[in-house]
């Protein structure tokens, strides 16, 4: 099911739901992925690989594509878990089936097929679109390396893979200079920074450092002046971006998420147990600034934040919270 609540009150305006289930003993069941509204309409890929186009003001079905159906989709051990890509009249969602039909890139306007690009394997991640010297391209880690797609077709552009890639595509790429990109090597695998450039007979692709000063399982992290705050396994830690040196590693959250709040310059870190707990995005050392009484159960979901308002969620029920500029006391 998909729901939509009124921002202010938590009351329930829609519902769209549809046969499906999807449940595995470590996660529990339920949808993964994160809806994306974009281009006036709201796009949500579920656990069993069922694609939804819904109207945002309604939840009115406007078109739905089975993907293991019509694209021999594969469902991974945890199910469908990367979210839709949105951009240009187009919708990039992995299926992971044979015959070329890995990455697809779908009509917004009517669900029909676009491209599509060979990808296999378990895979948790979501493609992203950067611009690298001029050139819009698409980001997309598979069991190979990440690789580097043309939007408008598909093609490759280039391809890498650092030392130490190993494992099943889990967490997010992050941009991290013009031509800089940070990724995760593999579920608790490490990271690196990778350097791109553009020459006259294509592409070079460098491995600036690899680090296991910090190796996320399925948790983002977020990068703020110069530094990237994320976990190490269930501790959190922070490195400098030019050299991959840990500056430091405390705080045990157990696999928790965060956010950067960069305004403030906090990180909202949502801890497995369920409290948010607020922390200054200090390379210097780690401080807890505070923290809020948010949920009571396991939660791997990533909080969100819009304007004044905290939500955070677990598969039990959602939170939402009024900031009022001043961090609660610990």
């Amino acid at each position: 099911a998909v729901l939509c609540y009124d921002l202010s009150t938590g009351e329930e305006r829609w519902r769209a739901a549809w046969e499906a289930r999807f449940t595995e003993v470590v996660s529990g069941a339920g949808p993964r992925a994160t809806p994306t509204f974009a281009e006036g309409r709201l796009f949500v890929l579920g656990a069993t690989a069922i694609l939804s186009c819904l109207e945002p003001r309604t939840g009115e079905v406007l078109w739905r594509r089975d993907l293991v159906e019509d694209f021999g989709a594969r469902i991974p051990m945890w199910g469908c878990s990367g979210s839709p890509l949105v951009r240009d009249g187009r919708v990039v969602v992995y299926a992971g089936g044979p015959d070329g039909n890995g990455l697809l890139a779908l009509a917004a306007e009517d669900g029909e097929l676009l491209w599509n690009a060979a990808s296999e394997g378990e895979n948790y991640t979501t493609a992203e679109e950067v611009t690298i010297d001029g050139v819009p391209q698409l980001l997309w880690c598979s069991q190979e390396g990440l690789s580097s797609l043309d939007p408008s077709t598909g093609t490759l552009l280039w391809s890498f893979a650092p030392s130490g890639w190993k494992s099943t595509p889990m967490i997010q790429p992050q941009r991290v200079g013009e031509r800089s990109i940070l990724v995760g090597l593999g579920d608790g695998q490490g990271i690196a920074r990778l350097e791109v450039q553009r020459a006259m007979d294509g592409w070079t692709v460098e491995e600036s450092w690899s680090s296991r000063r910090m190796k996320p399982s399925f948790n983002d992290f977020v990068v703020h002046a110069g530094h990237a705050y994320g976990f190490d396994q269930n501790v959190l830690t922070c490195i400098d971006l030019e050299t991959g040196a840990k500056t430091w590693r405390r705080g045990r959250y157990g696999f928790g998420q965060l956010l950067l709040d960069e305004t403030s310059g906090t990180l909202l870190v949502q801890s497995e147990e369920g409290p948010v707990v607020v922390v200054a995005a200090d390379p210097s050392a780690h401080r807890e600034l505070g923290t809020i009484p948010a949920l009571a159960a396991k939660t791997w979901n990533h909080p969100i934040l819009v304007g004044d308002r905290l939500l955070t969620r677990n598969g039990e029920e959602l939170v939402a919270f009024g900031l009022t500029g001043q961090v609660p006391g610990p």
